[in-house]
């Protein structure tokens, strides 16, 4: 009886370990393993999860960290391409991209070119949130200093004004 329950107790644990792998190769699971060897700066990790030729010229900065946080969506699929929303985290930015996938030979890898098209566009709508948001505050300061000149200038116009009538007054 206890080897029964003993039989029973491996053929559910490799069951459990069967699904997990299975999980690994999803289109996120990819996705994380991926992100996880760029920012171990594991250049050839990188390229054996990625469509194959999109990553030959590339280099790793092995002085970039990379992102202080990952954090990774359920994926988008659609026949042979999946999309992966993508979340990074650091000390001076937050961006949300996706990385894009395609099936090759029946493995998810991931394509580095659009995925970097991605983040481009990603960056670049940050950029320009951030410039239109000092643009606005910078208008704000100036209306401000207008407003503020327009008073004081009011102030010293009317105050000439009194002295003028004061000088008229005294003719």
């Amino acid at each position: 009886m206890q080897r029964i329950a003993n039989l029973f107790f491996y053929l559910v644990f490799a069951a459990v370990l069967t699904s997990c792998g299975q999980q690994t190769n999803s289109p996120a699971g990819i996705a994380e393993q991926f992100w996880d060897a760029v920012q171990a700066n594991d250049v050839e990790k990188a390229r054996s999860l990625a469509v194959a030729g999109t990553m030959d010229n590339v280099r790793l900065d092995e002085t970039d960290d990379g992102p202080g946080k990952k954090e990774f969506g359920d994926a988008e699929i659609a026949d042979d391409t999946a999309s992966v929303p993508t979340h990074f985290t650091g000390i001076d930015y937050d961006l949300n991209f996706a990385t894009v996938l395609e099936r090759e030979g029946g493995q998810w890898r991931v394509d580095y070119n659009a995925t970097v098209n991605s983040m481009i566009a990603a960056s670049l709508k940050l950029m320009g949130e951030a410039i239109s948001d000092a643009m606005k505050e910078g208008t704000e300061e100036v209306g401000k200093a207008l407003s503020e000149g327009a008073r004081e200038l009011g102030k010293a116009l009317e105050g000439i004004a009194k002295e003028l009538d004061s000088e008229k007054s005294s003719d």
